[in-house]
């Protein structure tokens, strides 16, 4: 297995801007002759990196950026989608890796994995046990106080 460390022909980096990503690969496999594997490393990892224009001019959306392990603001305030989009634009991450990047880093940050809105459970057994002795305690001295006892 090869390592392809050259920069890409104009051809194979035309097919890429156009959202051709195998394209990009048979092209690349031609001009170099790398086995598959190779050419789609190569290819992965000429995504990865983030362009020349985009690293001078900075990107046209402004969006948190995304730290090293694939946190973003977004994802503390239960945005995951959102985080996990913008990991992928940035980084050329799998949906897959992405997702277990955003939600490792959500749940060591306290997230707990719960969905956007959703509320902790528990706890509830004692205020309920409370709420029910209050009410017979009530009911009990009701029935004392009318004189029935």
């Amino acid at each position: 297995m090869a390592t392809f460390n050259q920069p890409l022909s104009g051809s194979v980096q035309d097919a890429l801007r156009r959202g051709q990503a195998l394209e990009a690969i048979r092209l690349l496999r031609e001009e170099t002759g790398l086995d598959l594997k190779s050419a789609r490393d190569a290819i992965d990892a000429h995504r990865r990196r983030p362009s020349p224009s985009a690293v001078r001019h900075g990107s046209p959306t402004t969006s948190p950026p995304v730290s090293a392990d694939g946190f973003t603001p977004s994802a503390a305030a239960g945005d995951v989608i959102a985080a996990i989009r913008r990991l992928r634009d940035q980084t050329g991450m799998g949906l897959k890796e992405a997702k277990d990047a955003i939600e490792a880093r959500s749940s060591a940050s306290g997230g707990h994995g719960l969905s956007p809105g959703e509320v902790p459970r528990g706890g509830g057994g004692a205020l309920l046990f409370v709420a029910v002795l209050l009410a017979l305690a009530w009911l009990g001295w009701r029935y004392l106080a009318t004189g029935a006892g």
